[in-house]
């Protein structure tokens, strides 16, 4: 992939416990440091971000040596209303202490 052109990937995260209580850590937490380049700086000043930014538990990413070639990466989870349906698009979302944007971002 490193010789085609700028390649944007990509990848999903785990909104509840409930979603990766099957799963063994190293499948949801596997992803951590590859999507790392994409966080976004932010300075938190005594504001929890969890009460205007979405909080997820686990990531599920390409494996390594597709994610190596590719020139950006984003996340493309929706989340839906409380009543199921699907109005809006989450632009950033708080994954442990750093913040993630959507794969719109990057294009």
């Amino acid at each position: 992939m490193k010789k085609a052109a700028p390649t944007i990937l990509g990848y999903f995260f785990f909104s509840s416990e409930e979603e990766i209580q099957n799963l063994q850590r190293s499948v949801y937490l596997s992803g951590e440091k590859t999507i790392y380049p994409s966080r976004i700086p932010v300075v938190m000043v005594n504001q929890d971000l969890g009460q205007v930014v979405p909080k997820v538990v686990g990531v599920q990413t390409n494996i390594p040596q597709i994610s190596a070639g590719s020139h950006l990466m984003g996340y493309f989870n929706q989340i839906p209303d409380m009543d199921g349906l699907y109005r809006t698009v989450p632009m950033v979302l708080q994954f442990g202490e750093i913040i993630i944007p959507h794969l719109c971002w990057k294009c």
